[in-house]
């Protein structure tokens, strides 16, 4: 008997489930039943009109299932799942005392006079009562079948149930507590045997709800603060504070429903908060002109269309705001999901607003303000005032006479009086008319809209009526009549409703995107994801502190959502598993992934299939039947998130398997990891991870590989720590390392972080390889942040490992490590022996894919400092073959970043020689290529290259703009190396501008930059300039200018960096003539000038010639 107990509850008839059973009815039965079957039954007339409503459904669902249809009506798989809840508890007050003083037969009737007043109050609202418990009621709102305003239906039920029940007629006055909560529940488990079969619910929700009623007071409703946030605006609330419940850990905040507000859902939503209107301007402008051609008499009809939250009553308001100074009359009308049955619902609603009738006024009082209203329309006939007093329930006899007409007459002469109403008052200004979701009409406002459309031509009338797409309008074919189908927002519309909505709070480009992929331009979803992110705290503050880090992909659907989308899954029947089971394999899937996962047979599958395709939930893609998408994002989500843990990891290790079982040479590598990880194989789920890692990093697509070895290592978390898993994330961090290097920057703390685990590892292990991979990574960390002599110590760590290897690999990048580490602490000939060392073994080396553990090319970085190395010892000439021939070795690779780093390398490399022209070509090559892949490190390069370049055209104020950001840029990412370089070409940039005093400053920077990490490399060169600075009639001492040169000089010599002692003699010789010291300057020049044998057409050494001539 379960199958019919839940299909009684999916009506909302569970309550008859008992009797039911007592007649052993089943679903083969229940096809026979006539209506006086169910009256013999017992079952009252309501109940009986609906339960045959449902056989026929049931009867029509099961031809169209014979014939390739589907069922309109959802038919439970039996299968408990997890959904949001809203649940109502009610009890009777004082039954205990009644029960002292009632015969036992006449409280039997009370509590069934009661349970059936509070049924009909929960079933009119499309709740279930799960249970009665003596003089208490357990309902649940949002299940079986959910929909879009359960906690809504749930209040507006408490409240009615309070009316119904103080009305009964038992003899004693009655009284009732209520008490609803929402929350997350797992419901649909059967418990119970027999009659007593029941749909449990396990969850905080339910506990929540019945002390909740505990402490509301007799003919209240007590709602929880989950339940006050999804009806904020459509009730008058009141807060009780916390409270401390019996069985509740911490006091929750509570709060009394008082009545229902007269607002419609878009003023109540709106109370919370408006976002501007974005994306709709061809729209409204479409709506303004059809407003021009109404004022001119010429009559329009509007129907505006979109789904649930497209935005569609914010247009309409849009409109009215647009209109304010113009618009003097406005009919506003709104349709209710509560009242489709109640005639003229809405429009009753409207003249109940218009005249201000206030239920404490006589019946007099009430007609005199429906007089009042009609007169100012010039309309002061009694038929008109009849006709709507007798829609407002106001008595009117012995006032007016009583109306003599069939019901086909009232229904006739009433859309007339509607019609001549909004006639009337077009007369007088032209009148916009709005009927919003039409999807809920009653049939005579239906008709009414007929009638109004029919006559309103010529009349000063603009006529909108907002609706989903599953309203079949009746109107479309008349001319005057134009439809507008409201689309989902485009990309750029959707981030900037995200911006409007997070309210000048830091959100970082990534969670946007997510956030826009996520909500398929959807206004509502925008603004609701991106609301619950910030109420979470996953925004920067406006002070411009930095967020918590998040995965909105990951974050839980906002409880305002959860009911909307949860309807949209229960209206599928058996198609709804089928829904769930393709959100376990993702948005878009395959059928041939779906028939793995899916219990149905093929010709169940296919039809359940085609049932979501008309559904529009989602549609097909590529060939016919081959693979398919949902349509939002959320409602994947949603389906996926009912689906109980079990039948979810059941699902995910099916798809793993499959995966396994089709994949070939390229394995869907994350899909695997994802799947494993999710069916409960987290061994298996770390390895695909690690593997789509290194995939990755072959491709230096760090962004995507730090993904993938960060979820490797999470992964790897959970399982046992042994030496196994111990070599796992050694060997993960050592590959995280080098992409963390490249986009969080080469000092970065997360980089330090990942290696020193590693290192430690190795040494746990005993691991020659690890510990080397770790100890370079430590090296590479050290050299960016310009600390030679920690850089030092792990170069010889290298060293020492690599010794007890025979990897050419290691050999090579211990090698490169030396030589860099040499070149920037000033060694330069040590630099040098090391370097071409490094590309010996570079050049015979066949197999270059073990290079990728470097996260670089240590041969292409070998070639451009072998060339730097070469420039400084005196080989100006030397230097550009290795120049060159990295930049044909980087193109040659074919990788962007590596043609960012030798073009801006070789670029350096035409500085030194003071070939501007070269500079600037290489220079403008590697900034623009790094503005197209956003490498931040060679873009702060590229800035300061070009502001050098640039300077020399006297183009001063674009370059000191990109020397300040290039130097920034490279600060914020926390890569000192090369800092006194840049420095040093940054106040030559400051010296040719004439602002001395900057150009000074950052020549210091550069010194102080040398002294704190052992950085010697172009340290003289901001000496020498630093004398260059002061010369410039500053005021300073001879004295200290001399100390400048004669340090430049005497920190290249050590080096035996002859360029740069070059440099530092030319400018201390100019200084000295100027002195009166011409024969020693002109002595010292010719020294190092006569120690060059190339290079004479570089720069350098022709400013030293020709100087030399000059003082001969």
């Amino acid at each position: 008997m379960t199958d019919i107990r839940r299909w009684l509850e999916q009506h909302g008839l569970g309550r008859h489930a008992e009797l039911f059973a007592e007649h052993e009815i089943d679903l083969e039965v229940l096809p026979e039943l006539e209506e006086s079957d169910l009256e013999n039954m017992g079952i009252a007339l309501g109940p009986r009109k609906k339960l045959l409503k449902a056989i026929r459904e049931l009867e029509h669902a099961q031809t169209a299932d014979s014939t390739g249809g589907y069922a309109p009506q959802p038919s439970p798989s039996g299968e408990a799942e997890r959904r949001q809840l809203t649940v109502m508890f009610a009890d009777l007050v004082g039954s205990t005392e009644l029960s002292q003083k009632l015969d036992p037969e006449d409280l039997r009737d009370i509590n069934r006079a009661y349970q059936d007043a509070a049924t009909a109050a929960i079933e009119e609202y499309g709740g279930y009562v799960a249970r009665y418990m003596g003089d208490g009621v357990l309902a649940y709102f949002g299940y079986p079948r959910a929909h879009e305003d359960d906690a809504e239906r749930a209040l507006r039920a408490g409240l009615e149930m309070i009316v119904a029940v103080s009305r009964l007629e038992t003899g004693v006055a009655l009284a009732v507590r209520v008490g609803v909560a929402t929350g997350p529940v797992v419901v649909g488990d059967i418990v119970g045997e027999g009659a007593a079969q029941e749909s449990a619910v396990v969850g905080e929700t339910p506990n929540l709800a019945a002390r909740l009623q505990g402490i509301a007071e007799p003919d209240t409703v007590v709602l929880s603060a989950a339940t006050r946030h999804l009806v904020a605006g459509r009730f008058e609330l009141e807060g009780l504070g916390q409270q401390t419940l019996k069985g509740i850990v911490q006091p929750v905040p509570a709060y009394r429903a008082l009545a229902v507000r007269d607002v419609s859902r878009f003023d109540a939503a709106r109370e919370q908060r408006l976002t501007p209107v974005v994306g709709r301007d061809e729209e409204l402008g479409m709506l303004r002109r059809r407003w021009s051609l109404a004022v001119e008499g010429e009559g329009q009809a509007v129907l505006l269309s979109g789904e649930a939250g497209v935005g569609k009553s914010r247009i309409v308001r849009a409109l009215q705001d647009s209109l304010a100074e113009s618009l003097a009359n406005r009919v506003l009308c709104f349709c209710s999901p509560y009242h489709q049955s109640s005639t003229f619902h809405p429009l009753i609603e409207q003249l109940q607003r218009a005249t201000r009738i206030r239920p404490e006024q006589t019946p007099r009082e009430k007609l005199n303000a429906l007089e009042h209203v009609l007169g100012g329309l010039g309309l002061s006939d009694v038929e008109t005032a009849r006709l709507f007093a007798e829609l407002l329930s106001i008595p009117y006899e012995g006032i007016y006479p009583a109306l003599d007409l069939t019901p086909e007459q009232l229904r006739l002469r009433t859309l007339d009086a509607f019609a001549e109403t909004i006639e009337a008052m077009a007369m007088l200004e032209p009148v916009l008319f709005v009927i919003e979701d039409a999807h809920w009409i009653d049939p005579s406002t239906q008709d009414l809209l007929t009638h109004l459309i029919e006559r309103v031509r010529t009349s000063r009338t603009l006529i909108v009526i907002t609706h989903r797409p599953e309203f079949n309008s009746l109107w479309g074919d008349y001319s005057h009549v134009t439809a507008i189908s409201l689309n989902n927002l485009g990309r750029k519309d959707s981030a900037a409703m995200v911006a409007e909505v997070a309210g000048g709070r830091g959100l970082p480009q990534s969670m946007v995107e997510e956030i826009i992929a996520r909500t398929d331009g959807v206004p509502l979803f925008i603004e609701e994801i991106t609301a619950a992110l910030g109420d979470a705290g996953y925004m920067a503050p406006v002070d411009g502190t930095d967020a918590p880090a998040v995965d909105p992909t990951t974050a839980s659907i906002p409880a305002t959502l959860q009911d909307l989308l949860m309807e949209r899954l229960d209206r599928l029947g058996s198609a709804k598993e089928v829904a769930q089971h393709a959100a376990v394999i993702g948005r878009l899937f395959s059928l041939d992934l779906l028939r793995v996962v899916s219990n149905k047979n093929e010709k169940a599958l296919e039809q359940n299939l085609a049932r979501l395709v008309q559904s529009g939930l989602i549609y097909g893609r590529g060939g016919v039947g081959s693979s398919y998408e949902f349509k939002h994002a959320l409602v994947c989500d949603a389906a996926y998130q009912s689906l109980l843990n079990r039948e979810r990891q059941r699902c995910h290790q099916s798809i793993a398997t499959a995966l396994l079982q089709v994949a070939h040479d390229m394995p869907p590598l994350e899909l695997l990891a994802h799947h494993f990880a999710e069916g409960g194989h987290p061994e298996k789920a770390a390895q695909y991870w690690r593997q789509a890692g290194e995939r990755a990093l072959g491709r230096f697509a760090h962004v995507e590989a730090i993904s993938d070895f960060r979820r490797a290592l999470l992964t790897v978390e959970s399982l046992p720590e042994d030496a196994e898993r111990f070599r796992f994330e050694l060997e993960t961090q050592t590959l995280l390392g080098p992409s963390l290097m490249f986009v969080l920057g080469q000092g970065a703390p997360e980089v330090e972080q990942t290696y020193a685990r590693a290192l430690a590892l190795g040494e746990q292990l005993n691991n020659p390889q690890a510990s080397f991979t770790s100890a370079w990574g430590m090296w590479r960390l050290q050299f960016a942040r310009g600390d030679m002599k920690a850089g030092r110590e792990y170069a010889l760590k290298c060293q020492q490992a690599s010794a007890s290897l025979t990897d050419p690999v290691a050999s090579l990048g211990t090698a490169f490590a030396l030589g860099a580490n040499y070149l920037f602490n000033g060694d330069c000939s040590a630099a040098a022996t090391h370097l071409e060392n490094s590309m010996e073994l570079y050049r015979g080396m066949e197999d270059k894919s073990g290079l990728a553990v470097f996260g670089q090319d240590p041969g292409l970085s070998s070639l451009c400092y072998l060339a730097w190395a070469r420039w400084l010892l005196g080989f100006p000439d030397q230097a550009l073959a290795p120049c060159e021939e990295s930049v044909k070795l980087a193109r040659h690779i074919g990788k962007p970043v590596f043609i960012a780093i030798a073009t801006g390398f070789a670029g350096l490399t035409y500085s030194m020689r003071g070939d501007i022209s070269k500079l600037t070509e290489y220079a403008e090559e590697c900034h623009a290529i790094c503005e197209q892949h956003g490498f931040r490190q060679w873009a702060a390069m590229s800035n300061v290259m070009l502001a050098y370049a640039y300077s020399h055209r006297a183009e001063h104020d674009r370059a000191i703009a990109l020397a300040e950001s290039g130097l920034n840029e490279k600060l914020a990412l926390q890569s000192y190396i090369a800092c006194p370089w840049f420095c040093y070409l940054s106040a030559e940039v400051y010296l040719a501008a004439g602002r001395l005093p900057e150009a000074l400053e950052v020549a210091r920077r550069g010194i102080d930059f040398s002294a704190r990490g052992a950085e010697r490399f172009f340290e003289s060169e901001n000496h020498r300039i630093q004398g260059v600075i002061l010369s410039n009639d500053t005021g300073e001492t001879q004295d200290k200018i001399e100390s400048h040169f004669n340090d430049a000089l005497q920190l290249a010599r050590n080096q035996r960096a002859m360029s740069l002692e070059l440099r530092a003699a030319t400018s201390s010789a100019r200084f000295a003539v100027e002195h009166g010291m011409r024969d020693s300057a002109l002595e010292l020049l010719r020294l190092i000038y006569d120690s060059f044998n190339e290079g004479f057409d570089t720069l350098d050494l022709m400013e030293a010639k020709a100087l030399i001539e000059e003082l001969s």
